[in-house]
């Protein structure tokens, strides 16, 4: 079983019944309390040079889309905790003069579904913002906020997916910048002054060696990710990959056939890997999207 499956198969079972509460405390306070406690103290024991960043993306559906494992999303018990942390957050945050956008959508990635019509089918379904009271009010003070204070932005990302309307914002920028989002397409982003924070693990784009999904093990992960993870599939993304090729397979493959991947020459699951890789592909989807990308 792998790491993404186990963590998927925890959250249901955490999120069932009076565990709920439990479990949005601890996911939320894990997606942004231990990002700010480690920039405020200095304590980024995985990834120091985050400390030097002024700007974090926050892709909304993906940080609090374990609100919507349960219906208890428009008690008060749950609009109070999500009050709570992003408060504390936000204002921290601010104080510290780091620059905080909020991505958000209401609409599934089309340059995804082109490829894979089932990519996140029962998770776009799931995760509807607008069927949280808390959260409309939320993202409208964000608004209204960030009309008068460049501190604070908020980006509807519509069709586009949040890892393209990242990267094609900071493609130029040399400045650090952090991502706050568990979408395995981020760490797949591919610019040297990106690290992006899962709740679980800081991933440092400019370190070679960092931690890759189910600690698979990759000669260069800067190009060959996309094409493990077309393998491997990834259960949060509702993309199964190719049949009986696990973490460790999919490695093994990938690593033998390296060069062959790299030239674009012929190697034998080469069809699958041409396909489906442009799912996690930056690049290769920047080529699919057909949709304008918004500007921060």
């Amino acid at each position: 079983m792998t790491e993404e499956l186990k963590k998927d198969i925890v959250e249901r079972k955490i999120t069932s019944g009076d565990n709920y509460i439990k479990a949005l405390r601890k996911v939320v306070y894990n997606m942004f309390l231990i990002t700010l406690k480690s920039i405020s103290n200095n304590i980024f024991d995985l990834d120091p040079v985050a400390i030097e960043c002024k700007k974090i993306y926050i892709d909304v559906n993906s940080c609090l889309s374990i609100m919507f494992r349960g219906d208890q999303y428009n008690t008060e018990e749950c609009t109070n905790e999500l009050q709570k942390i992003l408060e504390k957050f936000m204002n921290e945050m601010i104080l510290n003069k780091i620059q905080l956008i909020f991505l958000f959508t209401l609409e599934p990635s089309q340059a995804h579904i082109d490829v894979f019509p089932d990519w996140c089918k029962e998770r776009y379904s799931r995760v509807n913002l607008m069927k949280s009271d808390f959260l409309k009010k939320f993202l409208v003070a964000i608004k209204s906020y960030s009309e008068k204070n460049n501190s604070i932005k908020l980006i509807n990302t519509h069709k586009v997916h949040p890892a393209l309307v990242v990267y094609q914002n900071e493609v130029k920028n040399k400045k650090r910048f952090l991502v706050l989002s568990k979408d395995l397409v981020f760490q797949c982003i591919n610019l040297k002054n990106c690290s992006v924070w899962n709740g679980s693990n800081f991933v440092d784009m400019d370190n070679p060696n960092r931690d890759l999904p189910d600690s698979i093990e990759l000669a260069e992960p800067d190009i060959l990710l996309p094409y493990a993870l077309a393998l491997m599939g990834s259960t949060r993304e509702e993309f199964k990959g190719m049949p009986l090729y696990g973490p460790y397979k999919s490695s093994k493959y990938i690593n033998k056939y390296k060069i062959e991947i790299k030239l674009g020459v012929d190697h034998p699951l080469k069809e699958h890997l041409d396909k489906y890789s442009v799912l996690f592909d930056i690049h290769k989807l920047l080529e699919v999207n057909k949709q304008d990308i918004p500007i921060v």
